[in-house]
């Protein structure tokens, strides 16, 4: 048997290096932005965002009051023959309650940061999430 594994560490990356990378600061301070945006800073205010994945907790700290719609699609995962329609459930509280990812990915666009004074914040916090 065979097997190929790296030898260097992995360095955590800090919020502050990622923010830069991704252009998240300079859409955050382009004045060009924010003067087409009536002199507002860029927030995300106003925009809803749907977000497909696992779900969406809308009851964490970093979302809570801004989920504007979680709903759940449920089907018989193949098990019967033939095509059914799933069912649409609706205006659910947490619509992630398997893997954690799709609140992950809800917290990387609208987080409002609340869990860790500001840190963490989404790249929109003032945006609403559609799970």
């Amino acid at each position: 048997m065979r097997s190929i594994y790296g030898t260097r560490t992995l360095q955590a990356t800090l919020e502050p290096e990622v923010r830069a990378e991704t252009g998240v600061d300079r859409a955050w301070n382009d004045r060009a932005l924010t003067r087409q945006n009536r002199g507002l800073p860029v927030s995300g205010r106003g925009i809803s965002v749907a977000v497909l994945d696992t779900g969406v907790d809308g009851a964490h700290g970093d979302l809570a009051g801004r989920v504007v719609q979680n709903v759940k699609l449920a089907d018989t995962q193949s098990l019967s023959h033939g095509f059914n329609y799933p069912v649409n459930v609706e205006t659910l509280g947490d619509t992630d309650q398997v893997y954690g990812h799709g609140t992950f990915v809800a917290g990387v666009i609208a987080g409002n940061g609340s869990l860790s004074g500001g840190k963490y914040s989404g790249v929109a916090p003032g945006a609403g999430i559609v799970g």
